[in-house]
């Protein structure tokens, strides 16, 4: 940093990251904020992903209680899921029509991430917890036909 000109007055830091939602943990944060301090710089945190973990909260536990269990995403406004077990045979885009028509749900095919992401699908957290908790109702209704 004594070699760049102008002196830089503020570090700008994204975590977690977009698109990989990389995390770091507190003793990342606590290297940064003493690293700060001896340089003079003001820290500026986009902590953007963090208006998600109620609703990624809302999400996992009621699509599990609806019969969909979902990998917790670290930190993101997303969440990549394998299709459940008895609707893999319909592969991604049909299961994404089958949740359109059926549970009033909405989400992307994985396969249109390319062909690894066949067997998956991509679910958004851009919903209230109130219309989560709903989706999982139309989730276990579609579950519960089988």
């Amino acid at each position: 940093m004594r070699y760049t000109v102008p002196r830089p007055k503020v570090l700008v830091i994204g975590y977690p990251s977009n698109p990989t939602a990389e995390v770091v943990d507190l003793a990342f944060y606590e290297k940064l904020v003493a690293f700060a301090r001896v340089a003079g710089l003001t820290v500026i945190s986009d902590l953007a992903y963090a208006l998600y973990k109620g609703r990624r909260d809302v999400m996992i536990d009621s699509f599990a209680r609806a019969g969909w269990t979902i990998p917790v995403p670290l930190a993101s406004m997303l969440a990549w899921s394998p299709i459940p077990e008895p609707f893999r045979h319909l592969g991604s885009v049909e299961f994404a029509k089958k949740l359109m028509t059926e549970a009033h749900i909405a989400v992307a095919p994985g396969v249109g991430f390319g062909e690894e992401g066949e067997g998956f699908v991509r679910l958004a957290l851009v919903e209230n917890e109130q219309r989560l908790r709903q989706a999982a109702r139309g989730i276990k209704k579609m579950m519960s036909a089988l």
